[in-house]
């Protein structure tokens, strides 16, 4: 962030010479004294506009600069993922690396794939896993009739991606 600089001198000195060597770097607003109030109020204000505008440039810059990050790993995910495509000799094989992928690309904690069983009581059966480190593909079953309102079967329902920040919270 860069804020500016208003160096207040008097006629007598060469302001930019003594902001260069007392600052390193030159000012942005020079006010010879003596100078009315309201030019000073005037000057003022413009300089804490100016501050206000560089950290909002700077926090936009930021964003920016996370939401590039972001495609970015996302690319690089598809292309991976295109790779396996390519090269899987089975389904197996298939569902199990694009698991690892996301989970390695995207730093997802856990990705899965699973396909519904259906029956008296549908219940989706995890085939592929990746990142597990807590044991949850072991130990759910995602049964209908206990977690059909849940983001398992909210994608089997939707027909699209549900991704869950918190497993114990959703």
């Amino acid at each position: 962030v860069v804020l500016p600089v208003l160096l207040v001198a008097d006629g007598r000195s060469d302001a930019s010479a003594v902001a260069q060597q007392a600052l390193g770097r030159t000012t942005d607003d020079v006010l010879r004294i003596p100078a009315a109030r309201e030019e000073v109020v005037a000057r003022i204000d413009n300089l804490l506009r100016l501050g206000r505008f560089s950290r909002e440039q700077q926090a936009r810059f930021e964003r920016t600069s996370q939401a590039l990050a972001g495609a970015n790993r996302a690319l690089q995910t598809l292309h991976v993922g295109n790779e396996v495509l390519v090269r899987a000799r089975h389904e197996q094989e298939l569902l199990d690396e694009i698991c690892r992928v996301v989970v390695e690309q995207e730093r997802y904690a856990l990705a899965w794939a699973g396909f519904v069983q259906s029956g008296e009581d549908p219940e989706i059966v995890i085939d592929a896993h990746a990142g597990d480190r807590s044991g949850y593909v072991d130990t759910v079953r995602l049964l209908y009739s206990q977690v059909g309102d849940g983001p398992a079967w909210r994608s089997v329902d939707q027909r699209k991606t549900v991704v869950v920040a918190d497993l114990a919270d959703d």
